[in-house]
């Protein structure tokens, strides 16, 4: 790519493969600010027209030494744009053409004449996370008296048609003497409060995801009890997908 180049890539994701963790890699140019954009496309109900583009997040790496690395992340099945862009290249503000998002027509090589000296190369890997262990049949958890029970030490995953989902979970006597943490996640794009509340139903915290889709509430120390963990999605348009590991 070189300095006034930009570079666009089409990512499909299938259901399939939203029923697992991505990690994200990137390797950028030496000497130079390489950012990538991952874009969002929503199309209209003809299936051809792009209705919405939403900026997710930004991977960036600032002179090609070190890899910059996005772990373990969940994405709703859809087409996504990877946009690619150096210093010089107006890195952090990459936009597709307007009048299209077929990218094979749109963004070409280097031209011949193009300077050597202003050529980089990056790369970019998008492999499989870390497990994503999924129950075939979700039970459903809407409100507080269905909330699925978790022992600690355990994890849940599932695709839910629900706004909000709970979770309970019990502190014995031996394990009130220990520090825990609670590890969410929901898919990349999602706003979602997770609220964390003792067994007499107060909220004793409140955090939200992060622009990668994922929240905790780290290293904390329970009395003996049985607590609930809320959490509230944005108003889906899709199936959502709700994880919480204790």
């Amino acid at each position: 790519m070189t300095r006034a180049d930009q570079d666009g890539f089409k990512w499909a994701v299938s259901d399939v493969d939203a029923q697992k963790r991505w990690t994200f890699e990137l390797q950028g140019i030496p000497g130079q600010l390489t950012v990538v954009d991952i874009i969002r496309v929503d199309y209209a109900d003809n299936g051809v027209d792009v209705q919405a583009t939403k900026r997710l997040f930004t991977i960036g790496s600032r002179d090609g030494l070190r890899p910059a690395l996005i772990e373990d992340l969940i994405f709703e099945p859809g087409e996504y744009i990877l946009g690619f862009a150096s210093a010089g290249g107006g890195a952090g503000l990459y936009r597709p053409p307007a009048d299209s998002i077929g990218f094979n027509k749109k963004m070409g090589g280097v031209e011949p004449e193009e300077d050597a000296a202003e050529q980089g190369a990056y790369r970019f890997t998008i492999r499989h996370g870390s497990k994503l262990y999924q129950r075939s049949n979700p039970q459903e958890r809407s409100n507080k008296a269905s909330a699925l029970n978790l022992r600690l030490g355990s994890a849940d995953a599932a695709y839910l048609e629900t706004q909000v989902s709970w979770y309970q979970f019990e502190v014995s006597e031996a394990e009130s003497g220990k520090r825990w943490d609670i590890l969410g996640q929901v898919p990349v794009g999602r706003q979602a409060q997770v609220n964390f509340h003792s067994a007499s139903g107060t909220v004793l915290t409140t955090t939200t995801a992060d622009s990668e889709g994922k929240f905790s509430f780290p290293d904390l120390g329970l009395e003996v009890g049985v607590y609930h963990v809320e959490i509230d999605a944005e108003e889906v348009k899709l199936i959502d997908t709700a994880t919480l590991q204790l």
